[in-house]
């Protein structure tokens, strides 16, 4: 799923047409589409927790981007980061409490 959510996060800008305006918004989009799709496909080839906790570390970063680069004011690219990053961040959060390959806590909880 974040794979899919990294790809949606690459391709956001042109999309949603923001791309040609917001240079910060469509680098940041860019970059951290393609390092959550490999961070997914690293943990699809050979799970590790540290390789979904990346993927934490990336949505908490898109979802605070906007405020950090400056574009929380575009609605388009700052919704689009909001909505990305909170996903990819809940997924990874979701995958480390319920996958037994890395100890999910909430697997053994049940």
């Amino acid at each position: 799923m974040n794979l899919i959510l990294g790809i949606l996060t690459l391709i956001s800008p042109w999309v949603l047409g923001y791309s040609a305006t917001q240079g910060r918004a469509t680098d940041n989009a860019v970059l951290f589409g393609i390092l959550i799709g490999l961070a997914a496909i690293a943990a699809m080839v050979n799970l590790r927790a540290w390789k979904a906790w990346i993927n934490v570390i990336f949505g908490a970063w898109l979802f605070l981007s906007p405020w950090a680069l400056g574009f929380a004011g575009v609605a388009a690219a700052a919704w689009s980061a909001w909505v990305l990053g909170a996903l990819v961040f809940l997924l990874a959060l979701w995958e480390l409490g319920t996958d037994q390959r890395i100890g999910g806590w909430w697997s053994h909880a049940h």
